[in-house]
């Protein structure tokens, strides 16, 4: 079977079971996970496991935990670097 072929029935058949990952089209070497707060707010947490930077689509409308600055996509992800976005409610 075709890889993209594959990649493309694989995703579909995850989001319609709500299995989609909420940062989708991620560069190889980066992995994300999402978090949901009882109050609606969402944690992505990014990490870049390249030795080369790499370009996250992350969503609009998020804002860095530790200082409120707005996170603007896309983002520059640098070598080995880790990246905290949260999406208030």
């Amino acid at each position: 079977p075709d890889p993209a072929a594959m990649a493309s029935v694989l995703a579909r058949i995850c989001r319609e079971a709500g299995a989609a990952s909420d940062l989708p089209d991620l560069p190889e070497g980066a992995e994300s996970v999402v978090r949901h707060a009882a109050d609606g707010t969402r944690f992505a947490v990014v990490l870049n496991h390249n030795d080369e930077p790499v370009t996250v689509p992350i969503p609009p409308g998020g804002v860095d935990p530790r200082d409120g600055t707005d996170v603007v996509p896309p983002y520059r992800l640098d070598a080995r670097g880790v990246l905290v976005v949260r999406y208030p409610a």
